[in-house]
């Protein structure tokens, strides 16, 4: 066996999640139109890539696979896709900014949902976390 053209096939083969794009592997591109050949966000491709690592692990957990292949190390996230990982803050208009502010300082407990048994959560706490991202608006960055 030649195992320079082992290795050129599998290179060929090799799925670098770099180059996918929205509608590809898939039959129906129905909801797609627009959208459709444009490359996939971030945590779609980090997504995806653990899918398919989460398979082989099982495929090795069930001995269908030798303990030699390491999915988590074979499969890896890249480093260009992890660094576009994170949160994405986005600018809160004014106006609704103070519809929010409106709404938690007259918060009753009439506002929150309830079970049978009553409130899911305290209406103190609910209060507290309400006032608390309140003030965030005000010393941006301090609330985290």
């Amino acid at each position: 066996m030649d195992l320079r053209r082992t290795a050129r096939r599998r290179r060929s083969h090799r799925l670098d999640p770099a180059d996918l794009r929205l509608g590809d592997y898939v039959q129906r591109t129905v909801g797609l139109k627009d959208r459709l050949g444009k490359p996939l966000e971030a945590p779609t491709k980090a997504g995806q890539i653990t899918a398919l690592r989460t398979f082989f692990r099982d495929c090795r957990e069930w001995e269908w696979l030798p303990r030699r292949f390491d999915p988590l190390r074979a499969l890896a996230i890249p480093r260009s896709i992890t660094a576009l990982l994170g949160p994405d803050p986005r600018v809160i208009a004014d106006e609704i900014w103070a519809k929010l502010l409106w709404a938690g300082l007259n918060l009753d407990p009439a506002d929150l949902p309830q079970t049978r048994s009553g409130h899911f959560y305290p209406f103190e706490l609910v209060r507290a976390v309400t006032l608390t991202c309140r003030g965030g608006r005000a010393r941006p960055g301090r609330s985290r």
